[in-house]
């Protein structure tokens, strides 16, 4: 049998699943941000971040996802075009914020794990 317990993420066809979910959201944030792209609302990126953010359980063991989440939301903290078509720059990078103190919190948990 190829389950170790019974919860949703104890099995391996669950873990098959979920790498194929996984693998969009990787190839959205391993593209390099390019202040050429028109991609002035970042709504991949951001939705791909956020699931992350979701799916913390299991996104936490993969640090090169947390790495270009890392990258991109820097990357749209300093786009200034983007920060203002929102009319709300205050509010936009409270959430890039919020979004990134998450992610640095998997990523020190994957390095706890790592030390182990």
């Amino acid at each position: 049998m190829s389950a170790w317990g019974y919860k949703p993420f104890e099995n391996d066809d669950s873990l098959d699943w979920l790498y194929g979910v996984m693998k969009p959201i990787k190839k959205v944030l391993k593209q390099k941000p390019d202040k050429a792209d028109n991609i002035k609302e970042y709504g991949p990126q951001r939705m791909a971040i956020e699931l992350i953010i979701i799916l913390k359980s299991e996104c936490r063991y993969d640090e090169d996802i947390l790495k270009y989440a890392l990258i991109w939301l820097d990357f749209m903290a300093t786009d200034k075009e983007f920060l203002e078509c929102w009319g709300d720059k205050k509010g936009i990078l409270l959430d890039i914020k919020r979004q990134k103190n998450a992610i640095k919190e998997m990523a020190k948990e994957l390095a706890k794990l790592k030390n182990k």
